[in-house]
């Protein structure tokens, strides 16, 4: 009888062994990454990201405080997948100033491509440090306002 009482304790011990694995993995089943490349197309941050077939990718983009905050978080789904790599861009419009491009931890990007002051300009607005002349050119244009 003695036998049986610890038997059946061992067996619920290791139920709640295997148990608190499992919601452990289930909780821990993703995270965040890194994206493979960043880079400025005109005013669009476009990032690149490589993910497996049996996850869920959400990249996501914080411009509210100085710098524009990015994160790709990978959610890993249930069961078994073939192991093939798949790529994928996030696309997000950036108005205004140059900003510096980082993850949420503070590690910084390198991204190229972000519109110099003269790019801009091209783009149809002025650049930063350029003044508009009263008849619409800009001042170092033929026409200029000098004065």
């Amino acid at each position: 009888m003695r036998v049986v009482r610890y038997l059946v304790l061992g067996v619920l011990l290791a139920g709640l062994v295997v148990t608190s694995v499992g919601w452990y993995r289930a909780a821990d089943a993703g995270g965040e990454r890194t994206f493979e490349s960043c880079r400025f197309d005109s005013d669009t941050l476009v990032l690149s990201y490589t993910y497996g077939v049996n996850e869920i990718v959400s990249p996501s983009l914080d411009t509210t405080g100085a710098d524009i905050v990015v994160a790709l978080r990978v959610k890993r789904g249930d069961g078994s997948a073939v192991m093939i790599g798949l790529t994928g861009e996030a696309r997000f419009a950036i108005y205004g100033e140059d900003r510096t491009v980082r993850y949420p931890g503070g590690e910084v990007l390198t991204c190229t491509g972000w519109p110099t002051p003269a790019r801009r300009s091209d783009l149809g607005r002025p650049a930063p440090s350029t003044r508009l002349c009263a008849d619409g050119l800009r001042e170092g244009t033929s026409g200029d306002c000098a004065g």
